[in-house]
């Protein structure tokens, strides 16, 4: 459980609250008893307190069903390329949406030692998704590199990372101490390594993408996987300036398979220094809300200020915090083909309509579920009563989130009698719909009904 309490914590503790609330953030989930369906668009819209007390969350659970009906086929994108040791279903980047990846996941172990474990969330789209890596005290993640690009997050616990990046023209390693709530940017092709020498878990996840549609990769450099250990010890001998002997010592000596070893107390850990942090690592935990709203707040990486490297990926973060109770409004994002969407902590309702108008997903989440949202879907969220924390990668440099309910939503902006004409409502009703919701932009604070429940 102390695995997301760090950045939980620290996530939720940044949002200012109009009403004094105690929020709890262990991973147990606590369903949101909010109505589906109806009440997210009654609440985004401002329908004021139920009428009705739903049923406990202990009770009745509310559906949860991915609607493949409502899903679009997108096989004519081209034929598959590349093969994959997990199943491919489209060869692009595009998130295709015949697949069931919108579906919230669980990670599965994929690796387990005396060092630590790897988690993977194996999803149908191979070319975005997550992994997890959970280091034990003197665990050692060796020095490995993507075909694509990855956004690393110190989740829990205190160590040391290092990349290997150019500079000056030259490949330099810098080494870092990171905590949590660090976000690191760790474009295409960047070497890193991560060391944990503390007895408490050092817990890091990777959100990852690659836009060459083929298959997310690592690459590792030693060990039974490494890349060294490939090559035939004549031209390995050459290029590393040995003789058979010692190049066959070299690349042979670490026999392990593992991802993840264990190491001797007495290792010598690369000494950090905390300048290298800058324009590398930004802390989420320290951001200023860009939106902050009754019911929680927004926040949206800068990719000049907050971290630079996210231009190189060519990708965009934010992260929501819902309070108690609390609705998120439907928005989507312009100008991207996906958002991977990590839910960090709380539980509550996640709502996703596709182009059809019909709802792809209604189901519950709850801490480290991952899912994918195709690109301009619209999403909705109610959280329970742990309020409800997520956060987005999208493949756009500078997310842009539409709101459609609220303060400065497209519902506002547009003319009255063009709403009047296209809901087919009475000016009255437009009136009501138009004056509801004016102080808050995405996240609206619960109605004290809901409070009480």
């Amino acid at each position: 459980m102390e695995q997301t309490l760090d950045l939980t914590q620290g996530l939720l503790a940044v949002v200012s609250r109009k009403f004094t609330r105690t929020l709890h953030t262990q991973d147990t989930f606590v369903k949101s008893s909010t109505e589906v369906v109806g009440a997210v668009l009654k609440n985004a819209l401002g329908g004021g307190s139920k009428k009705n007390t739903p049923p406990s969350p202990q009770s009745q659970s509310p559906p949860s069903y991915v609607n493949r009906g409502a899903l679009v086929d997108q096989s004519h994108r081209g034929p598959q390329r590349f093969p994959c040791f997990f199943p491919v279903s489209s060869p692009t980047r595009f998130v295709p949406t015949t697949t069931p990846d919108v579906e919230p996941k669980f990670p599965e172990v994929v690796f387990s030692g005396d060092g630590g474990r790897s988690l993977l969330w194996k999803m149908a789209v191979s070319d975005v998704g997550a992994s997890k890596i959970e280091l034990l005290q003197n665990g050692f993640a060796p020095p490995f590199f993507s075909n694509g690009s990855k956004i690393a997050i110190v989740v829990s616990g205190v160590g040391t990372a290092g990349l290997v990046m150019e500079k000056n023209g030259n490949m330099e390693e810098i080494v870092l101490q990171v905590r949590p709530g660090d976000a690191i940017a760790i474009p295409e092709g960047i070497v890193s390594w991560w060391f944990n020498s503390s007895p408490r878990n050092f817990v890091i996840l990777f959100i990852r993408h690659t836009d060459k549609g083929q298959c997310f990769k690592d690459f590792h450099l030693a060990g039974g996987r490494g890349v060294f250990g490939g090559f035939r010890r004549d031209l390995l001998s050459r290029a590393l300036d040995l003789d058979g002997g010692d190049a066959t010592t070299f690349v042979r000596s670490q026999t392990t398979n593992g991802v993840i070893l264990k190491i001797a107390d007495d290792f010598n850990v690369p000494v950090f220094d905390e300048t290298n942090r800058n324009d590398v690592v930004t802390n989420l935990i320290g951001l200023v809300p860009s939106v902050q709203d009754a019911g929680g707040a927004v926040f949206v990486l800068n990719s000049t200020t907050d971290l630079p490297l996210l231009k190189e990926m060519g990708c965009g973060v934010s992260v929501v915090c819902l309070d108690q109770r609390a609705t998120y409004s439907p928005t989507y994002s312009r100008g991207s083909t996906f958002q991977i969407i990590y839910i960090s902590s709380g539980g509550g309702q996640f709502q996703v309509v596709g182009a059809s108008g019909e709802n792809l997903l209604n189901t519950t989440v709850e801490a480290q579920q991952l899912f994918l949202v195709p690109g301009s879907s619209v999403i909705s969220a109610s959280a329970g009563s742990s309020g409800l924390a997520w956060l987005s990668m999208v493949d756009t440099l500078s997310p842009s989130f539409v709101t459609l309910a609220g303060k400065g939503s497209v519902l506002k902006a547009l003319s009255p009698t063009i709403v009047q004409a296209a809901f087919a409502v009475t000016s009255e009703l437009e009136t009501v719909v138009r004056a509801k919701r004016s102080a808050d932009v995405f996240c609206f604070p619960s109605t004290p009904a809901e409070e009480e429940e």
